[in-house]
């Protein structure tokens, strides 16, 4: 009998990103109302647990494309586009 294969390791981290997209694009949006002077802020188990009990999560599966770009990585879902650039 034939050993199925898992998840490559690229599929993995692709679903690791592509989980936070709806966050990214909620913090996109918060991102255009920041102010130019820093913002010092706390986050503990409690908050990011807050936001998520009053956020509108949908459940149901949908599907991201996660593609390596030359500096970061980018996302596309629901007709959006976010790019994640970091440095090494």
């Amino acid at each position: 009998m034939e050993e199925l294969e898992g998840p490559g390791p690229e599929f993995i981290a692709a679903t690791s990103i592509a989980q936070l997209v709806p966050f990214l694009f909620d913090a996109a949006e918060d991102a255009k109302k920041l102010g130019s002077q820093p913002e010092h802020v706390a986050v503990a188990e409690e908050t990011v647990r807050a936001f998520l009990e009053r956020q509108d999560l949908d459940l149901d599966r949908s599907v991201a494309t996660v593609t390596r770009v030359e500096d970061g990585v980018q996302i596309e879902y629901e007709d959006r586009t976010v790019t994640i650039t970091y440095g090494e």
